[in-house]
């Protein structure tokens, strides 16, 4: 079965900046990763030493097959070439009643160090999304120009969107069921509520570039020791990168060394 996608769909990411959702695995089939994951995965050290939820698709093989299933990464090389690494991944769990604050309207341009700043997300639900429990709220369109972003201290990031910038009145929110995705482009205005329902969601934020991108090891989310991108399709020809193998019964290769880089 071929994900590439049609003309229309491309064109549509162009001028919406996202598509989807779509699905990549069933209610049934991504569950019981779903519940590894919270019962098992997250009670464990991770590679990143300060979040035991951040990338764990690093060291996780069953969370790995998710964010390289050819129906997210065909549809990516569709928009990007063939040639894709993964270069972070993290989780936004919602707990219910109010728990956790807010995620605040944002562009994730203004946090990644990537030069140059090309980024397509795959936000994946492992749990429902719903109406009632703070799906992702997105404004189609609005990455098309870059906007200034200022302090929100009591927001999830610290950070947000000018409000004055941001014209809410064009907002939609995306429910999906668990095993479905959307794929957005790093201008993309989003964020969510707080989950104000009785059930909690999970979401994971797969993050993808190609490889003439340079990923500054030193700067958050990805200043730990064990960081590595992963090819998910095609070929690294350039080198810009630390490399290293999908996790467990997928390696083929060690991780390789960090590149020297002439300033």
């Amino acid at each position: 079965m071929s994900y590439k996608l049609s003309r229309a769909e491309i064109d549509q990411f162009h001028l919406q900046g996202y598509l989807g959702p779509y699905t990549a695995m069933s209610p049934e089939e991504i569950k019981p990763v779903d519940e590894y994951l919270h019962n098992h995965v997250f009670k464990t050290p991770g590679p990143n030493p300060k979040d035991n939820t951040h990338s764990r698709h690093l060291d996780t093989p069953e969370l790995y097959d998710i964010v390289s299933h050819p129906a997210i990464v065909e549809r990516l090389a569709s928009l990007l070439g063939e040639d894709l690494i993964i270069w972070t991944g993290g989780f936004f769990i919602k707990e219910p009643h109010g728990v956790g604050r807010a995620t605040p309207m944002h562009q994730d341009i203004n946090y990644w160090p990537l030069e140059p700043q090309v980024n397509i997300t795959a936000w994946i639900a492992l749990e429902d999304v719903t109406e009632e429990n703070a799906p992702l709220r997105i404004i189609p369109g609005s990455h098309q120009k870059m906007l200034r972003h200022t302090a929100a201290p009591d927001s999830l990031f610290g950070e947000e969107a000018d409000p004055f910038q941001v014209d809410m009145s064009r907002a939609i929110t995306l429910p999906m069921r668990a095993g479905q995705f959307i794929i957005f482009s790093e201008r993309l205005v989003h964020g969510a509520d707080a989950n104000l329902s009785g059930t909690r969601r999970c979401g994971m934020a797969a993050r993808y570039t190609v490889p003439f991108t340079r990923v500054f090891p030193d700067r958050n989310p990805i200043n730990f020791p064990a960081h590595h991108t992963i090819v998910v399709s095609g070929t690294d020809k350039f080198g810009f990168n630390r490399v290293g193998a999908p996790p467990a019964s997928k390696v083929t290769s060690p991780v390789q060394p960090w590149p020297v880089i002439a300033e």
